[in-house]
Formats: C-alpha cells, structure tokens, sequence
C-alpha cells in the first residue's frame, strides 16, 4: 500500500556550495542524493567559528 506524502513541483540542483541552484527537469537519485549536485566542500582549517567552510561570500573571485 503506498501513502502519497508530497509532490515536487521543482528541482533545483546546487553543484557549487553558496552559489546560485539550477533548475532541472528530471535527475537521478542515489545514495548521496542528486546526481551532480554538491557533495563536498572546502574547510578551512584555521577556521574555528563552527561553521568552517568555504563560500562565496568569503572568496567571491
């Protein structure tokens, strides 16, 4: 027995942290979930706010 609990109406994939999504029609769905979308990010090291990562806002060129 299935149980609908949503439906999509847009999907927006974000391959570059912070950056702007794309929109998309359809994708695949794995295990880390959307193909090309963002898996990793940059950490800097010497960054002890909590929230270490690299955006665009720290390095916009």
């Amino acid at each position: 027995m299935k149980n609908e609990i949503g439906i999509i109406k847009t999907i927006f994939r974000y391959p570059v942290k912070s950056m702007a999504g794309t929109e998309i029609s359809n994708s695949k769905m794995g295990f880390h979930g959307l193909e090309g979308d963002r898996r990793f990010a940059f950490q800097r090291v010497e960054d002890k706010s909590g929230f270490p990562f690299l955006t665009a806002s720290k390095l916009p060129e």
